[in-house]
């Protein structure tokens, strides 16, 4: 099962043997041949449809579903510590740090890269990765602009081995970068990205 994010929207594609699985499965719309599957998807991305749940051969489904998108790949990491876990604020909401990897990169390596880059933390150890997130949105790059992109995330359980200063990069727009115990989750899921919401949520289970 695949639940793709444009900014508070949502589209869920799952295997029609998964479909008790929805949370609402007597809404989910069976989709058997590509053509019904791009009128549905450019249906939802012309409309303010707040969310809808595709079934089908989920294989088959989610393949054809990222040729309607260029792919955009990332990493980022979970921080935690004696402190808790580390969330960066940047363009007035709570996020966690992440990035665009770079081609010589692997995404392990992108994900440390870039939280060193945005909170100035360097002595991390990975311990373990966590279910990739999923967004869509339309590129404001001049290259690019305008056109659909669809952004995999990968993440990343690291372990602050110091106690370092955290220093946010402030050229990234990044105003702040603060640790948080686990009992202060609440105030991150009040205000943070909709992709990111489940993600946090098993930070506190």
């Amino acid at each position: 099962m695949y639940e793709v994010f444009l900014n508070d929207r949502s589209i869920t594609l799952a295997d029609e043997n998964e479909s008790a699985n929805l949370d609402n499965p007597e809404k989910a719309e069976r989709i058997s041949c590509r053509e019904m599957l791009i009128e549905r998807v450019n249906r939802f991305l012309s409309s303010e449809e707040k969310s809808i749940a595709l079934t089908g051969q989920i294989h088959i489904l989610w393949t054809e579903f990222q040729l309607f998108f260029k792919l955009l790949p990332a990493s980022g990491g979970i921080v935690h510590c004696s402190r808790g876990f580390l969330f960066i604020y940047r363009r007035g909401k709570w996020d966690l740090p992440k990035g665009k990897a770079e081609t010589h990169e692997t995404s392990e390596e992108a994900a440390l890269r870039e939280v060193m880059e945005e909170t100035g933390i360097s002595s991390l150890t990975i311990d373990k990765s966590f279910p990739s997130t999923w967004h869509i949105y339309r590129s404001p790059y001049k290259h690019s602009k305008g056109e659909w992109i669809l952004k995999e995330t990968k993440w990343y359980s690291m372990t602050a081995t110091g106690d370092e200063t955290l220093s946010p990069e402030t050229g990234e727009d990044i105003e702040e970068a603060r640790w948080f115990a686990v009992e202060e989750l609440d105030e991150i899921l009040a205000n943070t990205y909709s992709s990111l919401k489940k993600l946090i949520q098993s930070l506190q289970t």
